[in-house]
């Protein structure tokens, strides 16, 4: 079984966030969704979508209580994440490697630890700054990924969301990541 995570912080004041795109990407996932402590859930033949409840801070807790209460090996794990150094509308899909500075995947990275993490599947969702974004003046990379998208944003952020998806549908059929890093990561 997969297990499929898509980290952003709960709450509605940050729903259309950047930083809960991985969030949106498993929404089309997670119809008839239940709840555990640490996170939501729906529970597949295949696999296992959640959306820790926790700050994305302590986005490790959670994916540490579902892999062990669904007994998930860590190479069954895809995190969907934001990630600032991405184009808008491009995906990365990768095996292990560093957090990016990404303090959801940081802390995931810290309760697993070195030898588990590595062997984790990311799928990190562009939502790196353009030229049309409205740039203000002392804007921390806080305030930028915790701010809203809007409409011009969603848009450019779509086929991303969209290849994200795919992605998941085809990790969770059996696809190799090799195959599926050949399909998406060229984009």
């Amino acid at each position: 079984m997969k297990l499929i995570v898509g980290l952003g912080n709960p709450g509605n004041e940050y729903a259309a966030t950047y930083h809960n795109v991985g969030f949106i990407a498993l929404d089309e996932f997670m119809l008839g969704s239940r709840k555990e402590k640490n996170y939501v859930y729906l529970k597949t033949a295949d696999a296992l979508f959640i959306k820790p409840q926790t700050f994305m801070n302590l986005s490790g807790q959670a994916v540490i209580a579902a892999m062990n209460k669904y007994k998930v090996a860590a190479e069954d794990v895809i995190i969907v994440c934001d990630d600032v150094y991405i184009k808008k509308g491009c995906i990365r899909i990768s095996v292990g490697g560093s957090s990016g500075g990404h303090n959801g995947l940081k802390n995931i990275a810290e309760l697993l630890g070195a030898g588990k993490a590595d062997k984790i599947t990311k799928i990190r969702i562009g939502i790196a700054k353009t030229d049309a974004d409205n740039l203000k003046l002392n804007e921390t990379l806080a305030d930028y990924v915790l701010s809203r998208i809007d409409a011009e944003n969603t848009a450019l952020l779509e086929p991303a969301i969209t290849a994200a998806r795919l992605a998941i549908k085809k990790l969770v059929a059996g696809e190799t990541i090799s195959n599926v890093q050949s399909e998406f990561n060229k984009r």
